[in-house]
This record gives structure tokens, C-alpha cells and sequence, in this order.
């Protein structure tokens, strides 16, 4: 592909690639030395798949490994952001840290928390989790991410995902890969962002306006998936009431009991907050969102 035409599908104006300081040449080298080696990454993605498949919480698990056109403009968009950063054919495979990408999808938001502590006890991280969080998003729920050891990131989008970069010793460079985790809805919503703002398209704001509405919406779908799952929790409690009892006065019993119940995520809590901590106000709702790399296999546990 010819430079002008790379550029405007990439959308990277011919001043902005010249402000990064590097030839087409050095990027055609890149290009070429990651076509000859591509496939050795896949021995390991194929077995941090089948690892993370062994987590009880765990809905989905697929990986793809990052084509070259789009390791070209990556190393573009990493040098226009930092000038200073040197990428070139010896240390791109350490400087771009998601050419294995792993994406981890979960069920409920609080099914996080068991593949967090998965993640850890299993792989050396390169560098603490981050947690993509949307602004207005509930601080119990923020803190649950800041309390297992992540850093937070708004993101202006709205997407959110907590991304870890696993440090891996089986290949003879040792690369890092990626790991996405976030659940259904969120990766429904990104995926449709993804769709509708690729590839780098300037921003419209009817658009953008109705992502927005999908992001919030998406949200209260997760909210109420977490609500199903404390209500069902609490109807087994008054089962086993009504048992207990007999059937006896238990109907009446059962009656307060619902009416005195509160849900967590209604309060505006967040996953693993206790019910008497305070209750903040509650909206609903890059990396990148939507990775423009679409997933190369999936498994579905």
C-alpha cells in the first residue's frame, strides 16, 4: 500500500506523519519483519486462552493477534503522541504491548472480581490493571476496582474494561500480551462504537449522541443483571424461611422481608460494597474502543 493511501484510510494527515520523525521506509522494515515472525505469538495467545478457560466466572474467551496495517498505525499514533518514544524494528515487539490481544467476557459485574484474583495468582503483570471507568459511573463501583489494586482511567467515550498486560517468558523475546475483561453489554456497546466510528472517522455529534444512549442503556442492562442475581439470592432466603416455619405466619414475614430489602446497585453502590456504606449518586453510564482487531478464534465455555 502506498504511503498517501495508508494515511487517509488511517487518518493521519501527511503533517502529522511527518512530525513523528519516521521514514515509510523504517515502517515498511517494521511491516515486514512481523510478517516473518506473526505466527510464533500464537502458541502463547492459545495458551493464555486455554488457561483463562479454566475460571468458573468466565462467559467467553477470544484472541486475535494484531494485523500489520494496524501495528503501522499504532506506531504512528504512539509517536505523535510522545516524539521522544523510538520505535523502530528492534524494540517494537516491547514498545507495542498488545500485538496479543485477549478479550474475557463475564456474565455479571461482579463476576469480575473472581478472574481479577485468577489473573494475578496465575501471571506476572508488567505494570498494575487499569480500570476503564465512565464518568458518573457509581463510586462504590470505582472503588471496587481502585481496592484490588487497579488504576483508574475515565474514559470519554464512556467504555469501560479493565486491561491487564501479562508479561509471558515463552517466546525468546518474552512479549507481553493484552487482556481485556469486560462483560456482554459492554463489549455489545463497544463493539457497535467500534463499528460505527471505524476506521477513525471525525467526530459527528447526532452519533456520538445516540453511542451515548446505547452506553447508558447498556449500563442499566448490567445494573439489572446484578439485581436478578440479589433478588435470587434473596427468594431462596425466603424459601428456606417458609420452609422453616412451616408456612406458619411466614407469608406475612416474607412480605416485611421484601419490603425491607435493598439492593446494592439501586442505592448506587458499587460491586462488593457493604449495604450500610453511603450511597452516592447514580448515572448509568483506550485503550481503544471497540478494538479494531476483530477476535481470530473464540471459545464459549
Amino acid at each position: 500500500m502506498e504511503r498517501s493511501e495508508f494515511l487517509n484510510r488511517y487518518n493521519i494527515s501527511a503533517k502529522a506523519f511527518a512530525s513523528t520523525g519516521i521514514s515509510w521506509e523504517e515502517l515498511e522494515k517494521v511491516r515486514e519483519h512481523y510478517l516473518k515472525t506473526r505466527d510464533e505469538l500464537e502458541p502463547t495467545a492459545r495458551g493464555i486462552v486455554n488457561i483463562l478457560h479454566k475460571t468458573e466466572k468466565v462467559h467467553s474467551v477470544s484472541y486475535r493477534i494484531k494485523e500489520p496495517e494496524h501495528l503501522m498505525a499504532k506506531i504512528i499514533r504512539k509517536r505523535i503522541d510522545k516524539p521522544q518514544i523510538v520505535i523502530d524494528v528492534d524494540n517494537y515487539r516491547q514498545r507495542i504491548t498488545d500485538l496479543i490481544g485477549i478479550r474475557v467476557l463475564h456474565l455479571f459485574k461482579e463476576d469480575w472480581m473472581d478472574i481479577n484474583s485468577f489473573i494475578i495468582k496465575t501471571w506476572d503483570l508488567q505494570k498494575a490493571p487499569v480500570a476503564y471507568v465512565r464518568r458518573g459511573d457509581a463510586a462504590g463501583y470505582i472503588d471496587s476496582f481502585k481496592t484490588n489494586g487497579c488504576l483508574i482511567k475515565e474514559h470519554p467515550y464512556g467504555y469501560r474494561s479493565v486491561h491487564y498486560l501479562l508479561k509471558s517468558t515463552a517466546a525468546e523475546w518474552g512479549e507481553v500480551s493484552e487482556v481485556q475483561v469486560r462483560t456482554l453489554f459492554e463489549e455489545a456497546w463497544s463493539s457497535i462504537d467500534h463499528h460505527v466510528r471505524y476506521p477513525y472517522e471525525p467526530r459527528n455529534i447526532l452519533l456520538n449522541e445516540l453511542l451515548v444512549i446505547l452506553n447508558r442503556l447498556a449500563g442499566s442492562a448490567d445494573e439489572m443483571g446484578s439485581y436478578i442475581i440479589y433478588l435470587k439470592k434473596k427468594l431462596r432466603s425466603m424459601d428456606k424461611y417458609f420452609t422453616d416455619n412451616d408456612y406458619g405466619d411466614g407469608a406475612k414475614a416474607g412480605f416485611q422481608f421484601l419490603d425491607e430489602f435493598e439492593w446494592h446497585a439501586e442505592m448506587g453502590r458499587g460491586i462488593g460494597e457493604r449495604e450500610d456504606s453511603p450511597s452516592p449518586e447514580h448515572d448509568v453510564g483506550e485503550e481503544e474502543p471497540g478494538n479494531s482487531e476483530k477476535s481470530s478464534s473464540s471459545r464459549t465455555t
